[in-house]
């Protein structure tokens, strides 16, 4: 689970380096394989997130003047997401030693 949370973040930071406008196709076909593979380990909200992202850069493409706003809220969303869900992990992995250390006091 880290290492997708790690991948999904990387992917935001490509697409927030290069620019929407000029975000290679090949990384956008890389944010619907990465909801893929959200969806299939439960993170439903991540896989929304990122083929709404998809989406947004694929209309973009075709607008003259596209609006900024929808693809920034979105892209903000899926990063405050993904702070969260790594919060959520290490809890989960405080709440797993503090629980072996007491099962090994017993």
């Amino acid at each position: 689970m880290k290492e997708l949370l790690e991948e999904l973040l990387a992917a935001l930071a490509d697409l927030l380096q290069c620019g929407a406008a000029s975000f290679p196709p090949e990384s956008a076909a890389r944010l619907l394989s990465l909801a893929e593979e959200c969806e299939s380990t439960g993170l439903h909200t991540g896989a929304k997130l990122f083929r709404e992202i998809h989406g947004l850069l694929q209309r973009q493409r075709h607008e003259f003047s596209p609006d900024p706003l929808p693809l920034a809220g979105a892209v903000s969303q899926a990063v405050e997401y993904l702070r969260l869900c790594r919060k959520k992990l290490a809890l989960d992995a405080v709440e797993n030693k503090w629980k072996e250390e007491t099962e090994e006091e017993a």
